[in-house]
């Protein structure tokens, strides 16, 4: 979600997103990871896929996805 949150503020972006996201997948230690950030008018949507850490040699693939509405900003 912490990628979600990047880029769907007012001044947040996709980039940043994928930055943010990139960040904690290797931090969690998750190798060969795709990132795709999907921003349209209403809603932003992060999927993030990777290979976990291999233990005894059986390697596991990982998919997440987290989805949030857009911030906007709005006249009283």
């Amino acid at each position: 979600t912490a990628a979600v949150d990047a880029a769907r503020g007012s001044f947040g972006s996709t980039a940043e997103a994928q930055q943010v996201a990139h960040g904690i997948a290797q931090s969690g230690g998750l190798q060969g990871v795709t990132i795709k950030i999907n921003r349209d008018a209403t809603t932003v949507t992060a999927d993030v896929t990777g290979n976990a850490p291999a233990i005894l040699d059986i390697v596991s693939r990982i998919h997440e996805t987290a989805s949030a509405p857009q911030e906007r900003v709005s006249q009283p």
